[in-house]
């Protein structure tokens, strides 16, 4: 993104690709003056023109119709869709993953380890904001902060503690919990706003730092907040950007 907005840029980007296939990711935080270019890119013709593949983790189709996606951009892109579901709705994806990114994370002074049933199931529990990216992360962090021994477990209490607070104890509070009388999505968007609200007031309402912290794209912490009615316990000077 940095090289498209140089006015070479996308001949340079162009260049480099030759023949390959271009990946441009969240295409619709993208400035207008971007996506026109990107467009034009798209418009190139040649033996050796590249193949294009966007991503996006929001609507694109209402980006279209609201404005902030160009038409022809979208129209261009939107030939083959592939929806990739959030990974708290891919449960049993998510030990998968994790034993996948403990096994590429491990360095020459670490043994293997695993997650233990208590720590599953934690995982299983939590909404996963930042999807896969999160979870990598996580996977990481724990291989270069927990013990050596060999073959031993990551417990639950070995888990950061925004995973462990955030992993839907309301879950476990007893069937006569509210939570437990409401519909998926209406629970889903409860618990979404109360682990929102933490993580704001824990950096004072600054919305990049928030946004960096729970592995989320900031202007896709933009939507969530505003989808969700909490654009008031944000500086105003950050949600307004």
């Amino acid at each position: 993104s940095a090289e498209l907005q140089d006015l070479e840029g996308p001949t340079r980007v162009l260049a480099r690709v030759r023949g390959g296939t271009l990946l441009i990711d969240e295409i619709g935080d993208f400035s207008e003056e971007i996506q026109a270019r990107i467009a034009r890119m798209m418009d190139t013709p040649g033996e050796h023109a590249p193949r294009f593949l966007a991503t996006s983790q929001s609507d694109l189709a209402a980006a279209m119709k609201a404005g902030t996606l160009r038409r022809d951009l979208y129209y261009r892109l939107s030939g083959a869709t592939l929806h990739v579901p959030a990974l708290r709705d891919r449960v049993d994806d998510i030990a998968l993953l994790a034993a996948h990114f403990l096994e590429r994370s491990e360095t020459g002074n670490t043994a293997p380890r695993a997650l233990s049933e208590g720590a599953a199931k934690v995982f299983a529990n939590y909404q996963w904001p930042g999807n896969v990216r999160q979870l990598k992360n996580i996977m990481q962090r724990l291989v270069i902060m927990g013990p050596d021994e060999f073959d031993a477990e990551i417990d639950a209490d070995q888990l950061p503690q925004e995973i462990r607070t955030g992993s839907s104890d309301l879950l476990h509070s007893g069937g006569n919990s509210a939570i437990m009388t409401t519909p998926l999505r209406e629970a889903r968007e409860a618990f979404e706003r109360e682990y929102l609200k933490v993580q704001i007031n824990r950096f004072s309402g600054n919305i990049s730092r928030t946004a960096a912290f729970i592995g989320m794209e900031r202007s896709a912490l933009h939507r969530k907040l505003k989808s969700l009615g909490l654009t008031g316990v944000a500086k105003g000077d950050e949600i307004g950007e």
